[in-house]
């Protein structure tokens, strides 16, 4: 294994070069001296035998001198391992970029209306819309107390059951909030489809009992500063969430991607609160 890594290591580190590449092309042509090949392509014949050099231990060339000729011919080696193992990292990536196409057609799906009735009718209640050229605005009334409602954002075990989309396949590793202000947040997601977990994290900008929740997202510099208002009339609690992006760009993809997600995530919520009333 450890020879079969140097070899690798060695035939990539050799084609990583422009020069060492068209070499290899030229050769491939036809035989050349060491000389020929550095006037060829503008060199010293010191500066051309280095790269011969690294192409030679590579195994992708074998000179031969005679005299004082050094002539270059490409080598035997048929690269069938380095072409194995772009093959193999090619099919992992299709399978991956497949899995992705899962994902977003799972997230388009949210756009037409659930099988379910009740499903239906508790995701046309969420409203999302534009507004000016970087803001993005989502409405829901919940039937529950503002005190209710807000316990549900305030509350990181009560927030984590219904903050992620249950169609989007992804699970929560972990989750650290210290919901106040000046307090910090730190969700990391796993899904199937990806090795690695993802990590959303910011910062609280403003904690307001029963009124307002305000912090940033910064796992990218395009992530949004997010505002969240809590209004009671009658029983039953008004949210309005309210995220501004730094560029138009940001906000468009945040609706077309994540942002989605969002009637599903009120829809939850409402499930949450109607068993704890």
């Amino acid at each position: 294994m450890v020879h079969y890594q140097a070899r690798l290591d060695a035939t990539f580190a050799a084609l990583s070069d422009v020069t060492r590449r068209g070499v290899l092309e030229q050769l491939g042509r036809s035989d050349a001296s060491v000389s020929d090949l550095a006037q060829r392509f503008h060199m010293t014949l010191t500066g051309m035998g280095k790269h011969v050099s690294i192409l030679e231990e590579a195994g992708l060339v074998t000179t031969e001198k005679v005299g004082r000729v050094r002539t270059c011919r490409l080598g035997i080696r048929q690269l069938e391992e380095e072409a194995a193992w772009i093959e193999r990292h090619r099919e992992l990536w299709s399978a991956r970029f497949d899995a992705l196409d899962e994902i977003v057609a799972t997230l388009n799906a949210r756009r037409r209306p659930m099988a379910s009735e009740g499903s239906s009718a508790a995701i046309k209640r969420t409203a999302v819309e534009r507004k000016g050229d970087r803001e993005l605005v989502v409405t829901r009334t919940f039937d529950a107390p503002v005190h209710l409602v807000f316990e549900a954002w305030r509350n990181p075990e009560l927030f984590k059951r219904w903050w992620i989309p249950k169609s989007a396949g992804m699970s929560l590793v972990s989750g650290d909030m210290d919901i106040r202000t000046g307090g910090t947040y730190r969700l990391v997601f796993k899904h199937p489809a990806f090795d690695q977990p993802m990590a959303f994290f910011g910062t609280y900008k403003e904690v307001t009992e029963n009124t307002r929740l305000v912090w940033t997202n910064e796992e990218s510099d395009q992530g949004a500063l997010t505002t969240v208002t809590f209004e009671e009339k009658d029983g039953k609690t008004l949210v309005t969430l309210h995220e501004l992006y730094p560029t138009e760009a940001a906000r468009d993809e945040a609706i077309a991607g994540s942002a989605e997600g969002l009637p599903e995530q009120f829809a939850q919520l409402d499930e949450l609160l109607a068993a704890r009333a």
